[in-house]
């Protein structure tokens, strides 16, 4: 019950998060772009799941939301819920239903808004794919000036959805 809860307060940032996006470059966020399309060529969870948050470092960044929460239940309940594994597999399928050769994407930026360390954050990941665009919008986790995936928010027929393949 209190990893529910512990998902419901987290699926609360999604709305409040400001989708006003502008690209800008920065380093850390490149370098997490590049390891989620590393971890989505791979077509292995567990290297997505390595972009998620430890317990330390969820307990360092929501403290009150993390302290009734076991390390078995955010390794196990809140990192691979059944939502992140189906999502995932979702990416994944995606491609392989419209011929899209992972193996073939660039990362080319990301879009967001203000950033703040300790706090939940949207962005949308760009990646270029035989001279097309396209986004996979996440949520991460900034602390100490590092990002971690928290949710992927759309991933169902995403390439689909952006006319690729085929």
């Amino acid at each position: 019950m209190k990893h529910v809860l512990f998902i419901i307060i987290l699926l609360n940032f999604v709305p409040t998060i400001s989708w006003t996006q502008t690209e800008v470059k920065d380093e850390k966020m490149d370098e997490f772009g590049t390891l989620f399309l590393v971890a989505l060529q791979s077509k292995d969870i567990n290297k997505m799941l390595e972009l998620k948050p430890s317990p330390k470092t969820w307990r360092a960044a929501l403290p009150n939301e993390t302290k009734s929460l076991s390390d078995d239940q955010l390794l196990n309940d809140i990192n691979k819920s059944e939502k992140f594994v189906s999502d995932f597999n979702n990416i994944i399928e995606s491609a392989e239903k419209t011929k899209i050769n992972l193996d073939e994407f660039e990362y080319i930026g990301a879009l967001y808004g203000k950033i703040e360390a300790g706090k939940m954050i949207g962005i949308s990941l760009k990646y270029s794919y035989k001279q097309n665009e396209i986004n996979i919008p996440v949520s991460l986790l900034r602390h100490d000036s590092k990002f971690y995936l928290s949710e992927i928010l759309l991933s169902y027929d995403i390439f689909s959805r952006n006319n690729l393949g085929k």
